[in-house]
């Protein structure tokens, strides 16, 4: 399979994480035109508790839509297109007259299979429990905000604004739409403070699962036909220290200790 059909692949994934990041700005950007015209700062403080606990049971339910798709395009990912890949390299068995294990049978992969799927769920549970913004503050700097924190601080400063008379719900809004799209829905690692879009976090979690999936099919096929020569596929954004071993054949241990996977 080729960077371009693994990218492929995840790309439904992601989408589905996209989704629910469309979803969410949608609401914030509903309930604040839904403020707007509600001008007694009385009305908003009886109904902020109700709105903020309805947003949240709300995405809280898109939350648990959105892992329960992803399970299940996994399980595709995961069985189809892992038995189709497995398969693909039978002409290779049958002309070097070696007896191929049918997949079934084959208990190492399919044990491997099965922790990278389980492995990958929990990616994704991570992803969505650890979703927030990244806004650029006025000194310049990135500041990441928890979801819920976020919403409600959003909520708020929109309602003040807007019931100060210093803005009309119309400017709130756009400003507001402006801070979510530049940041974008992400994945945020609060000990790091390294984040991503949630949909690249998603697509990165599949590649990289189905990765170990391919590399352990790849070993075993070698192994089988007694060979240690592997080509590398050259791709398009492979970072500039991987660049040099793109689209040569060489020796495994070779490129293993090029890739840094052996000491």
């Amino acid at each position: 399979m080729t960077q371009g059909e693994l990218e492929k692949l995840a790309l439904k994934t992601g989408n589905l994480f996209s989704e629910l990041e469309i979803r969410i700005m949608s609401d914030v950007a509903r309930r604040i035109k839904d403020a707007g015209f509600s001008t007694a700062s009385s009305d908003w403080q009886i109904r902020r508790l109700e709105e903020l606990g309805k947003a949240e049971s709300e995405i809280k339910d898109w939350v648990q839509e959105t892992l329960q798709k992803s399970d299940e395009e996994m399980e595709h990912i995961f069985s189809d297109e892992v038995y189709e890949q497995y398969y693909q390299h039978s002409r290779a068995y049958k002309a070097s007259g070696v007896k191929m294990l049918p997949f079934e049978e084959n208990t190492p992969l399919i044990r491997l299979t099965e922790a990278v799927k389980s492995q990958l769920s929990g990616e994704y549970k991570n992803i969505a429990g650890s979703m927030g913004f990244a806004i650029r503050g006025p000194d310049g700097r990135i500041q990441v905000s928890p979801l819920m924190t976020f919403y409600r601080s959003t909520l708020d400063n929109a309602v003040l604004d807007i019931q100060s008379g210093g803005f009309d719900y119309g400017t709130v809004l756009k400003r507001t739409v402006s801070r979510m799209t530049n940041s974008g829905l992400r994945w945020i690692d609060y000990d790091s403070g390294v984040h991503s879009r949630v949909d690249v976090a998603a697509r990165r979690a599949v590649m990289t699962g189905f990765r170990q999936v391919q590399g352990k099919i790849n070993e075993q096929v070698a192994a089988d036909l007694g060979t240690n020569t592997y080509e590398v596929s050259y791709h398009v954004g492979a970072r500039p220290s991987h660049q040099p071993g793109k689209g040569v054949s060489g020796q495994w241990s070779s490129y293993r200790a090029f890739a840094g996977l052996v000491p």
